[in-house]
């Protein structure tokens, strides 16, 4: 009768041995970098080629269609992508600060954009 509860104590912790350690990296990271529209221009082929995702802070100042935007931060515009469930739950307008999250799309023949996975309000 005493192998059932060593067995049930041994196979318990074996099980939580087992299981992956969740812990978070807390060091820097490529979005620590805030870029500006100037910079992401001037080093698009290189973000684009690296997957690097950039964070920018601005407005975005026009609505081009269902899903561009335009978006400026006082040294340049860019237009940008964002789909519908990226976009924020409240309200903003071309007056409202953002932080766009996202990986630059570059073509050489076409127009630089950001392609957004993540929009923040800044309050």
């Amino acid at each position: 009768m005493k192998i059932i509860p060593s067995l049930l104590i041994f196979c318990l912790t074996a099980f939580f041995y087992a299981l992956p350690a969740h812990a978070q990296f807390q060091g820097p990271t490529a979005l620590d970098k805030e870029y500006t529209v100037k910079e992401v221009r001037a080093k698009a082929a290189h973000l684009d080629r690296l997957d690097i995702a950039v964070r920018v802070r601005g407005n975005i100042v026009r609505q081009q269609d269902e899903d561009t935007y335009l978006f400026e931060d006082g040294t340049g515009m860019i237009r940008v992508d964002i789909d519908s469930d990226k976009l924020p739950d409240r309200p903003f307008n071309d007056k409202t600060v953002v932080i766009l999250i996202g990986e630059v799309e570059y073509n050489l023949f076409g127009k630089t954009e950001i392609n957004v996975d993540r929009v923040v309000l800044v309050d």
